[in-house]
């Protein structure tokens, strides 16, 4: 069998002529599942979306995040600060984000625009622009509300620089005492009013240090990192299940939750770019696997804690025939739903092993990482500021491409798979599997480990 008869990979010419036009993603098609109406050809992409944001600051008391780690950890860490000024009625800060650890010589911060949908936040959240913080709050941050015994120094420095203030000599300090709650976990996150009891002061401008999630904490927990998370003792099916109720019908706290997810989604000018780039390769219903494990980051710092994942990872790369079963494994997926279109999203260490995979997936049509790195070159050419981290944008918009996917095979242990996996979920999009499984089909094995969330009936 040739290349040519097992895999294509898809090109801007390719001939869809008599594909059933009722399955092509449209810009129309992604527009109503946000609800919304981009007027896409009407404005420039360079263009930032206006943001409202609060008004009557003068009389707010400001939560202002103070972000770590990896891009997705920062995304948690800052669900974790909106829902926790909610629960003690204050404004949030406007974010700063940084760059992945390993890009370097890229700039040292980047805008919270740049990461999510900031006026999206605004519907349901006081946010204070960040350029207006140090007026409010005289220059000073007057109270610390800590969430672990480490951190990124750069990173603290950075932020108090962003928005103008110090740390006030006499600022008042809130510790989280691991020794007061089993395994150091913070049982009560989700109970606004323990929230309130935790963190009262009437201090106008608190910082809240490096929040990050430690939802996944039954599975890994580095004694240093654990962290306050709203979500920490519960899962995240049970968002989903909540998700599905009527709104009236939810438990209060699950139901800020899932506002809180739905209004920090990826910038509006990612989804437009992504819809029109489905639109132009005239993709119809699609799979995507988000494939993580790399050496040089994931591996060092996650799975030596996931022994059994590891192993059937490595066992999977060391053997031309074990990788063809793998191809196979995700052809057989494909052809249970009926999809012609696969993406992989990954690291760039992972690339090539992830081509020979895709070249071994029969009757199937690829989309490659290169088309949508190209189209995204093009579209933005002429956005400086938003292509000053093209990495980041890349990856922003695979994850936007994990959301719109008809089927999902995510990655176990990874906050990009994860944050991905919460928003299907809430949305009811439920057609995901864990790619380790597919994995271990391809070995012969079963895998018995732990994995977030449970993986949701196909």
């Amino acid at each position: 069998m040739t290349f040519n008869q097992r895999v294509s990979f898809l090109t801007i010419d390719r001939g869809n002529s008599n594909q059933e036009n009722k399955n092509l993603y449209t810009i129309e098609l992604v527009e109503n599942y946000y609800n919304e109406s981009w007027a896409y050809q009407s404005r420039s992409l360079c263009d930032e979306d206006p943001i409202n944001y609060e008004t009557q600051a003068l009389n707010k008391s400001i939560l202002i995040p103070m972000l770590v780690w990896g891009p997705n950890n920062q995304l948690q860490g800052f669900r974790e600060s909106v829902y926790i000024a909610k629960a003690l009625n204050r404004s949030i800060a406007a974010p700063l984000f940084f760059p992945n650890w390993n890009n370097k010589g890229l700039p040292r911060t980047l805008e919270a625009p740049m990461r999510l949908n900031l006026q999206s936040l605004t519907e349901i959240m006081s946010v204070i622009n960040p350029a207006e913080v140090s007026n409010l709050c005289d220059g000073s941050v007057t109270a610390i509300f800590k969430t672990r015994n480490n951190g990124d120094g750069s990173h603290f420095q950075a932020t108090l620089d962003y928005y103008g203030v110090k740390i006030d000599e006499h600022a008042e300090e809130f510790w989280f005492d691991r020794n007061k709650y089993q395994n150091g976990k913070f049982i009560d996150a989700i109970d606004q009013h323990a929230l309130r009891q935790y963190y009262s002061t009437d201090k106008k401008c608190a910082i809240l240090s490096f929040p990050w999630s430690s939802r996944y904490l039954n599975w890994y927990v580095w004694s240093s990192w654990v962290s306050l998370f709203p979500w920490s003792s519960i899962q995240d099916e049970d968002i989903s299940k909540q998700a599905l109720l009527p709104k009236k019908s939810r438990d209060e706290n699950f139901n800020d939750m899932i506002e809180i997810i739905d209004h920090t989604r990826r910038p509006k000018f990612v989804r437009r770019a992504v819809a029109k780039f489905l639109e132009e390769y005239k993709v119809s219903e699609f799979a995507l696997m988000h494939w993580r494990y790399d050496m040089r980051d994931f591996f060092r710092a996650m799975m030596h804690k996931k022994e059994e994942a590891k192993t059937m990872i490595e066992n999977l790369k060391s053997s031309k025939k074990q990788m063809k079963n793998f191809s196979l494994e995700i052809s057989k997926i494909m052809d249970e739903k009926n999809m012609t279109y696969f993406y992989f999203a990954s690291p760039p260490d992972e690339k090539t092993f992830l081509k020979e995979i895709a070249l071994g997936v029969s009757y199937k049509k690829f989309i490659d990482d290169n088309l949508l790195a190209e189209f995204l070159k093009k579209e933005f050419q002429n956005c400086t500021k938003i292509m000053d981290d093209f990495g980041d944008l890349v990856s922003l918009a695979e994850m936007e491409l994990s959301y719109l996917s008809n089927l999902f095979v995510y990655s176990c242990f990874s906050t990009w798979s994860g944050n991905v996996l919460l928003e299907r979920q809430i949305d009811g999009r439920l057609n995901n599997q864990i790619n380790v499984d597919l994995v271990a089909s391809a070995l012969a094995k079963k895998y018995n480990g732990g994995c977030f969330p449970s993986t949701n009936p196909l």
